[in-house]
């Protein structure tokens, strides 16, 4: 990087959270079902039905009921690096040869997959990137790409 390039590169390992989340959501989705199904132990699931703690509004907390269920597998709790391609390298380990279980899925208009993508950092401008053949090989795997992509003024900005 020369003195006039502004972007930091992603393996400069001042990221907040990076991280990449393969998902799947339906109103009759049972995670027991999924993990069987794929053959893989999810990060976080639930079904349609369970409460949970959150938001009743935006000063108050109170027990919720979960309108539909979701089974997910996310590289933040294993993938311990601030290069996003790490992350995808994971989830695309995890998910090859379950591409046909996931084609079913697909064909089935009540299921939403998606792969979504956490980039989070304390300034405003950073770079990253995403090998093209790691893109390819997930569009099979889901109908939607989702970025949540946050960046924050430093200090002295």
């Amino acid at each position: 990087m020369n003195e006039q390039d502004t972007a930091k590169p992603a393996n400069s390992n001042e990221f907040i959270n990076v991280n990449v989340t393969f998902g799947i959501r339906a109103d009759d989705l049972i995670p027991d079902e999924m993990t069987k199904l794929l053959g893989i132990q999810p990060s976080h699931s639930f079904a349609r039905g369970d409460e949970y703690v959150g938001h009743i509004n935006l000063t108050e907390k109170g027990v919720r009921t979960r309108e539909h269920g979701v089974w997910q597998v996310r590289s933040e709790e294993v993938v311990k690096s601030d290069d996003l391609q790490d992350h995808v390298d994971y989830l695309i380990d995890l998910l090859k040869g379950k591409q046909a279980e996931v084609k079913t899925l697909l064909a089935d208009p009540d299921y939403y997959l998606d792969i979504r993508f956490w980039v989070e950092w304390p300034g405003y401008i950073h770079s990253f990137g995403i090998r093209s053949e790691s893109i390819s090989f997930l569009t099979s795997f889901c109908r939607d790409f989702n970025f949540s992509v946050i960046g924050a003024p430093d200090e002295d900005e």
